[in-house]
């Protein structure tokens, strides 16, 4: 497998560094940096996860009862209104948002479609 030149990290360092600098990047990191420190909303967001998993499971299983969901559909409430998780999933998709921008303007210098390389192929 060959190697990155040492020319191509310090590149991709400068390309992290730059990319760090731009807002939507920078709310993000703030977003989770809040997100990180509030204990309330990381457990609401744990417990939703587990919600989640376990009605899955249940459903596969048949065993799904309405109070399952309901309890899933106060978990799903009380995140789509905590402040926190709101401004973190907000930072989430700006950035997300934005990294299309920034595979373009690689694939404009490449000359080829950058994104599309990293992508798995459904062949083989």
């Amino acid at each position: 497998m060959p190697q990155v030149s040492a020319e191509l990290l310090r590149a991709a360092r400068t390309l992290g560094e730059t990319l760090k600098q731009t807002t939507p990047f920078r709310a993000y990191a703030a977003a989770v940096t809040n997100l990180d420190a509030d204990q309330p909303a990381t457990v609401l967001l744990d417990e939703l996860a587990r919600a989640q998993a376990a009605l899955r499971t249940k459903q596969a299983n048949g065993g799904a009862s309405v109070t399952d969901i309901e309890r899933l559909r106060e978990l799903q409430n009380a995140a789509q209104t905590n402040p926190t998780i709101v401004a973190f999933i907000t930072a989430q998709q700006d950035v997300q948002g934005y990294l299309p921008l920034v595979n373009q303007a690689i694939s404009e210098q490449l000359g080829i479609d950058f994104a599309a390389l990293g992508k798995t192929s459904g062949c083989c």
